[in-house]
């Protein structure tokens, strides 16, 4: 056990030195996996001309490592660019954001144009339940957003009434055209 600790304490530099190395390729490692090329052969060169020099400052060097890897691969700077944009209007005039949250059909302009048609389609029409089509089904985005949209009309099985694309007329010949706007077709199947 003596003979150990006398290796450690003789090649405790080296040791230390070859941990961090291997920490430095494992992080360049992840950040090239993230397709992070630049940061990845950034912080090996980085860190390696550090080992030459006498006095390290490896708390700026952390720093700074880690600034980079959220600089150039992360959305931070974005995303906080994105809330500022939002938020500077609100806190500037926050009696219109208030008057708009208490409105009916507020949040309907982040609604995509196909479900805002979809919804237009069930209300003018009076339908108290519909189904979607296989393929407009299959896109969970569209099936979430509607669900949601047209609350409480329900989507049931057993209902005659389904919302079609254009492009899938063909399948559903032999329903009866209610309505159509836009893209989508709402048929009958009895």
């Amino acid at each position: 056990m003596n003979s150990l600790k006398q290796i450690l304490l003789l090649h405790k530099n080296k040791i230390i030195t070859a941990s961090k190395i291997l920490l430095i390729c494992l992080i360049s490692l992840i950040a090239w996996q993230l397709e992070n090329r630049f940061f990845s052969i950034f912080i090996i060169v980085f860190f390696i001309a550090t080992l030459f020099f006498d006095r390290r400052r490896y708390f700026v060097l952390i720093i700074t490592t880690i600034l980079v890897f959220i600089t150039f691969n992360t959305l931070t700077f974005e995303n906080l660019a994105n809330i500022k944009k939002i938020d500077l209007p609100f806190i500037q005039h926050p009696k219109q954001y208030l008057i708009n949250l208490f409105s009916p059909d507020t949040g309907k302009l982040f609604f995509p144009a196909k479900i805002l048609t979809m919804s237009s389609l069930i209300h003018s029409n009076g339908l108290e339940t519909y189904q979607l089509s296989d393929e407009l089904s299959q896109d969970t985005e569209i099936l979430q957003r509607i669900i949601g949209e047209v609350w409480p009309i329900r989507l049931e099985s057993s209902s005659p009434y389904y919302l079609i694309g254009t492009d899938e007329f063909q399948m559903y010949q032999n329903c009866a055209i209610i309505d159509q706007k836009e893209d989508v077709i709402l048929v009958n199947c009895h």
